[in-house]
């Protein structure tokens, strides 16, 4: 008899489970479906089944049936009909609900408060929260008003009446009034260059579209399918198994945007950190215990012995707490097809659960766990001749009521992966990053006798001098990644600059020219008449007229050197030739007394110095001659003078 009631006791406990909260209802799965039914009797309150049916929270059971959300009351009933695409819990007397790709809100009576117009929403812990719409914020109330436009770039929800917030680049807080107070400080998010020359890879071959800079998949597979488990062990299976075209909202190509976009969960830049134009978003936030993949073919030169790849990417999936192998996941793998065998370290497997080293919870949804954009390297030294495959796999989870999704970017194997901020100036600061990703970076000089310093990123002041070589090396987290060293070596171009006591004049013209540049080492110019000269400071005399370009070439104390130039425009004087005198005998009607050497354009005067005769006292005009008439016979003179013309120059 003990064991009949002992067996009783434990086939109840595997298919009954309590939820206090709601009350008089509780939760019972029969197989793998749930049951909502009466605490006391046991009797089912109706004949549904559900696919997936959460605890009470709130007073309301989120429901899952056939990809379609709603919620359950506290007394088994839908409190709206089946067809939201995706629910989350009541928070305030209110939940977010999801269609077509858009978040709007609904009270317990199912009644819609904020129709679906955002693309992120915050739950309410507080009679205000905050929406996003069409790239902008908004204070919104739980009764369904939108109270404020908001002048920030991005938030993160609030927390005990506060909320975070960031515009341009300025860190703030946003509170419940629509006030916001940022900081007089600005962010450190300066973009640093890419140092792409001596790169550890910068001989190998790029192969082609690897980073999706066609725009487009070509030279990549895509496939969709299916994710489910065969006892303890996920199964993703590729349905057909033969590549497809890319299928919309599932392989995705996300351009370079400015400002970038936010994802709408874990709010860091979709755009990808190395620069690059595209990259790809491979799933979505669609359930129905769907996957994803894409695959890229590597042959690896037959002469290339040091050959790498690097990858960055970014993972978004919801945390249901299901077991281990049904949970959401996203897989990266190389395959060497030589001896059929993954790559070890540079395949790995993250699944949705806590503890991920680099993950955080999302401040939109708090089941939601996201890595932002990280760093992965691929060693393939010893590879060369061999063809690998690149493979990147996102996939629900399996009872099919979650999702999760990757965003992937495959860096060019001829960049550079250090990024270096480098002051040819004095004092010549330098600023080193390493790409992301890692658990260790060690920064060593060129015989590795000498650790420089380590982290992420480090400053040296003063940096080092031109020409120098550092090594870095990164150590992944355990089983997520390889290790791997990449060589520096430090490349600056100086913004040489130098300044002109004038840019132009009437020959012959002395000019001075000063170098900005200071201190120096080597200062030399060329003044572009076929003369040179050095120093910071130097004097040249231009003799014709002309235009001339300038060179200044500079080498500064860090071993930096630039070159600067700036145009002079040496101007003509008009040379004028005044005739002799002339005499005008009685009879002659005319005479025309013409001046010559004069420059064309330019404008003259005269004035007649006989005013005894017939010609006038004065005149001018642009052609450097006049007609005199006789009336007596009499010696004439005539003086022209030239005025300033737009050469600025005056001559006689």
């Amino acid at each position: 008899m003990k064991k009949i009631l002992l067996f009783l006791c434990l086939l109840y406990s595997t298919i009954t489970i309590a939820q206090k909260e709601a009350g008089e209802i509780i939760i019972q799965t029969i197989g793998s479906k749930f049951q909502f039914v009466k605490a006391q009797t046991g009797v089912p309150v109706n004949r549904q089944l559900w696919d997936e049916a959460d605890p009470f929270i709130n007073g309301f059971s989120r429901v899952f049936l056939k990809d379609k959300f709603s919620f359950v009351n506290n007394e088994g009933k839908l409190v709206n009909p089946l067809d939201f695409d995706d629910a989350r819990d009541f928070s305030y007397k209110i939940a977010a609900v999801q269609k077509n790709g858009k978040w709007g809100f609904i009270n317990g009576s199912g009644k819609m408060i904020f129709p679906f117009k955002y693309d992120i929403v915050f739950d309410f812990e507080d009679s205000v929260s905050v929406a996003y719409e069409n790239k902008k914020w908004w204070l919104i109330s739980n009764t369904g008003e939108q109270i404020k436009l908001l002048d920030i770039s991005v938030c993160f929800g609030f927390k005990n009446g506060a909320a975070k917030v960031i515009k341009d680049d300025y860190e703030g807080v946003l509170y419940s009034n629509g006030n916001i107070i940022l900081n007089k400080s600005k962010k450190n998010n300066s973009r640093l260059i890419p140092n792409h020359p001596n790169s550890n890879v910068i001989n190998s071959v790029c192969p082609p579209n690897i980073n999706f800079e066609n725009g487009n998949f070509s030279n990549w597979l895509c496939y969709t399918g299916r994710v489910d488990s065969v006892g303890n062990t996920n199964v993703i299976t590729m349905i057909p198994a033969t590549p497809v075209a890319p299928v919309n909202n599932r392989h995705t190509i996300v351009p370079r945007a400015t400002p970038s976009l936010i994802d709408f969960y874990g709010l860091f830049p979709t755009n990808p950190p190395d620069g690059s134009n595209f990259a790809v978003k491979l799933g979505n936030t669609n359930v129905g215990a769907q996957a994803e993949r894409i695959l890229y073919t590597i042959r690896v030169p037959v002469n290339d012995t040091n050959f790498s790849i690097k990858y960055d990417y970014a993972v978004v999936f919801q945390n249901p707490n299901h077991t281990l192998w049904e949970q959401p996941r996203f897989n990266a793998k190389v395959l060497d097809s030589a001896t059929n065998t993954y790559i070890t370290c540079a395949s790995f497997e993250y699944v949705s659960t806590s503890g991920l080293p680099g993950f955080q919870v999302s401040t939109v949804r708090s089941s939601v766990l996201f890595k932002p954009w990280s760093s992965v390297f691929v060693s393939m030294r010893g590879s060369a001749g061999r063809t690998l495959y690149l493979e990147f796999t996102t996939a629900d989870c399996v009872p099919r009521a979650h999702w999760g999704y990757a965003y992937i970017d495959v860096q060019s194997v001829c960049d550079q992966a250090i990024e270096m901020q480098y002051n040819c100036t004095y004092p010549n600061i330098t600023t080193f990053t390493g790409p992301p990703g890692f658990q260790t970076y060690k920064w060593w000089n060129q015989n590795y006798s000498t650790l420089i310093g380590t982290g992420q990123t480090i400053t040296l002041n003063p940096g080092p001098i031109v020409n120098t070589i550092y090594w870095l090396e990164m150590t992944p987290f355990v089983n997520f990644g390889c290790k791997d060293t990449l060589m520096v070596k430090i490349t600056g171009i100086l913004n040489a600059q130098f300044d002109m006591s004038d840019t132009t004049g009437c020959a012959p013209k002395t000019l001075t020219f000063y170098n900005r540049n200071l201190p120096s080492t080597t200062t030399t110019w060329n003044f572009g008449d076929g003369n040179f000269g050095t120093g910071d400071t130097v004097t040249h005399t231009y003799l014709l007229p002309g235009t001339y370009i300038v060179q200044m070439n500079v080498t500064v104390p860090s071993g930096c050197n630039g070159t600067a130039t700036q145009t002079v425009i040496i101007k003509p004087i008009p040379d004028v030739l005044q005739p002799p005198g002339q005499t005008l005998c009685n009879g002659a009607a005319t005479n025309t007394i013409a001046f010559t050497g004069a420059v064309s354009g330019t404008t003259y005067s005269w004035t007649n110095n006989n005013l005894s005769i017939g010609l006038a006292a004065s005149g001018s005009g642009n052609i450097p001659s006049f007609t005199a008439i006789n009336i007596t016979n009499a010696p004439i003179t005539a003086t022209i003078t030239v005025t300033p013309s737009a050469s600025g120059c005056i001559g006689l």
